[in-house]
């Protein structure tokens, strides 16, 4: 659970190969938590996004494939600027649930 804590960057969510869409709602840290529980969070290294459902990465990187379902941690907006790494807590956190069909 240290990583979740650690430094996180702002983050975008990952392009999808059409004819792919993503499906975006709303999630909240509960839902990180029940995830953690669920095995290891794997770091994805696009722009900071956290993985944490599915498979591992190749090589560190992520590529969105139908039926993947993930969670998107990132800074709320007006936290920090784009680019710069911040200790945040939950609170300064929104979590976004992507299912790509």
């Amino acid at each position: 659970m240290d990583m979740i804590y650690r430094a996180i960057v702002n983050t975008l969510i990952p392009p999808v190969d059409y004819p792919a869409s993503l499906l975006i709602n709303r999630s909240d840290w509960g839902q990180v938590l029940w995830a953690i529980k669920q095995g290891v969070p794997h770091y994805i290294r696009h722009r900071g996004t956290t993985r944490l459902f599915g498979v591992p990465p190749i090589a560190g990187f992520y590529e969105p494939k139908p039926g993947d379902v993930y969670l998107v941690v990132r800074l709320k907006p007006g936290i920090a600027p784009g680019e710069v790494e911040v200790e945040a807590s939950p609170d300064d956190l929104e979590v976004l649930k992507v299912e790509v069909l």
